[in-house]
């Protein structure tokens, strides 16, 4: 009897404990683990793998229900690159489910589970090598910081490219869904005269036909080079680098995006517009161009501050056109400026520009100041922006 009593005692304990959850049970033990601790997975989809100038898929990756994507990327000897995660349902039909990693050693960020998961690179040219590392966790989405965050607004366009070609850069999707930011270009020595650099963007109805947002003419020198990029809805973004003509130098660029760049169709109003000036010094009746064209460009006069006087009557104006001293389809755009007779030892001051465009001149004409009167004197400054 004694000992039955002890052993019911003992039941209940136990049941008690099983109840309140302080012990469990081996089924309980044995599905803890797998449900609570997040499955990760690394792999190398890539090494030191050639690049073909085609979009290059690894093999599907293991799928151990990771909802966040990393990869890695670093490269040698390539001239522009994209890779990114990608997901899908079928096998078929595969989306970016990650930011687009373009430079060596960055690293960007995927989110969302699918069923298949690929890591897709595409390099500009047959040139270079490449490497990649993937790695997934089952895990709450994670904010983008450090090196994936640099990674997410700098873009790299181009690295060591050959000036004497023209050049297209890898498609990169817009981590802002927009075109503002800037981009930096650089000649390590002398550049071709003419080059240009032509910013295009898609839609994923228009992903053939890229309009353009912005174009920039380039200068020969050696250096640094930077360049605005307007905020304007953007899906994906290219850009188009079109070369002068012989050329023994190369060039690498990026482009740097940020949502808060000013939008406008003013460039003369943006703090950061690199603007360019041309000194005034006319002593003739005659067409002085002040400004040649460049093909796909306009030109905005942000200001100008001159003075007028001559012998008899002095007049200036501005006009624009194409051919020599804008003789084909001239164009005025200013009335004529009267200046002062010298014999009065005076002289007219023509002030103009306050952060604003104070004309334009329509793309591909150039920009000319006409003379006029007896033994006429111009002197002063224009400040521009061509793009």
């Amino acid at each position: 009897m004694a000992d039955g009593r002890i052993l019911g005692r003992f039941v209940k304990i136990l049941t008690l404990l099983l109840y309140c959850g302080i012990i469990a049970t081996p089924a309980m033990m044995a599905q803890g683990i797998a449900y609570t601790a997040p499955q990760g997975y690394t792999a190398f989809p890539f090494t030191n793998t050639a690049c073909t100038g085609s979009a290059q898929n690894s093999a599907t990756l293991t799928n151990n229900n990771q909802t966040e994507h990393f990869l890695t990327l670093t490269t040698s000897g390539v001239l522009a690159i994209r890779a990114t995660v990608q997901g899908s349902h079928d096998g078929v039909t595969w989306n970016d489910i990650s930011d687009v990693a373009t430079q060596n050693a960055s690293t960007v960020m995927g989110q969302g589970y699918y069923p298949l998961n690929r890591v897709s690179v595409t390099c500009a040219t047959a040139a270079g090598t490449f490497t990649v590392q993937y790695s997934g966790e089952a895990t709450a989405p994670a904010p983008q910081i450090g090196a994936m965050q640099s990674a997410q607004i700098d873009k790299t366009l181009a690295v060591g490219v050959a000036a004497n070609a023209n050049f297209q850069t890898q498609t990169i999707r817009a981590p802002f869904g927009n075109s503002g930011g800037g981009i930096y270009f650089s000649f390590p020595a002398t550049g071709p005269a003419g080059s240009t650099l032509n910013v295009g963007c898609t839609t994923l109805a228009l992903s053939a036909t890229p309009f353009f947002v912005a174009s920039f003419p380039l200068a020969t020198a050696a250096g640094t080079q930077f360049f605005p990029v307007p905020l304007l809805p953007c899906d994906f973004v290219t850009v188009f680098y079109n070369s002068g003509g012989a050329s023994a130098t190369t060039f690498t660029s990026s482009y740097v995006f940020n949502p808060l760049t000013i939008t406008g169709g003013d460039p003369c109003q943006g703090a950061t517009a690199p603007k360019s000036s041309v000194a005034i010094n006319i002593s003739s009746a005659t067409t002085t161009q002040l400004v040649a064209l460049v093909a796909g460009h306009k030109i905005y006069v942000c200001g100008y501050d001159f003075t007028i006087s001559g012998t008899t009557s002095p007049t200036a104006l501005l006009e624009f056109g194409t051919g020599a001293a804008c003789a084909v389809g001239t164009t005025a755009l200013s009335g004529a400026w009267l200046g002062a007779n010298t014999t009065t030892n005076l002289a007219v001051h023509v002030l103009a520009g306050g952060g604003y465009s104070v004309t334009s001149v329509p793309s591909g004409q150039a920009l000319c100041m006409v003379s006029g009167g007896t033994a006429p004197s111009i002197q002063g400054i224009l400040t521009f922006i061509q793009q």
